[in-house]
């Protein structure tokens, strides 16, 4: 089931302490609001043998927008994209 992007917000700002929270500016709503955008919803990846790579994420991607992923070694962050690329079948989301 997914979510409305308004109840996505929402969920967003419950979850996350105010001062890690930036709302999307007024351009990335316009484009929201027109489909104009990539949202990735609970997105899981668990190998076999139970080792769990990537636990939930929830991101939004703006066209004419930089994106990038952050993290240590270890937190996910090439499992992510080879799941968005395709190389590696994602578990859920």
């Amino acid at each position: 089931m997914i979510e409305s992007d308004e109840n996505y917000d929402a969920f967003e700002m419950q979850q996350m302490p105010e001062n890690n929270y930036e709302a999307p500016p007024v351009i990335c709503k316009r484009l929201e609001s027109s489909g104009e955008y990539l949202r990735i919803s609970n997105l899981h990846k668990t190998f076999s043998g139970g080792f769990r790579a990537v636990n939930g994420l929830n991101v939004k991607m703006y066209d004419s927008q930089i994106f990038a992923l952050l993290g240590h070694n270890g937190a996910g962050k090439t499992t992510t994209i080879s799941m968005l690329t395709g190389l590696i079948k994602k578990s859920q989301g």
